[in-house]
């Protein structure tokens, strides 16, 4: 089976609940993670024991689609990470929920080499 690999298709969306007692003002958010070499500060690298892990990675967004002016960026120098623009129910309340779609990314334009993704070993 193949699947196509082009920072559109395939992509997951998941709605995160959050209960928060500090929630006046702007909701911030903080991913922390690697980032992929060569792609854009909201692409998750895989792990390290993927024969692609150079060139495979998850973009992510805020919101129910792949929406390039709503990146979820990752890491970040702020405490607190960077503002939510999109997919934050709620704002203003202690229980809301966050919306972020994820979906697969490669740089390159050569096809990823064949491979089975497992979880990470804890």
């Amino acid at each position: 089976m193949t699947y196509k690999v082009d920072g559109q298709t395939s992509a997951i969306t998941k709605n995160i609940p959050i209960t928060c007692t500090y929630f006046k003002g702007s909701p911030y958010v903080k991913v922390s993670g690697i980032q992929l070499a060569g792609a854009p500060d909201n692409v998750l690298k895989v792990s390290a024991d993927s024969v692609n892990s150079n060139r495979f990675g998850l973009a992510l967004y805020q919101g129910e689609s792949v929406d390039e002016n709503n990146p979820l960026r990752l890491n970040g120098s702020a405490p607190r990470g960077y503002a939510i623009t999109k997919g934050f129910s709620n704002t203003g309340q202690d229980r809301s929920q966050f919306t972020i779609t994820a979906v697969p990314f490669k740089t390159g334009t050569a096809d990823l080499s064949p491979e089975i993704l497992r979880p990470p070993h804890h």
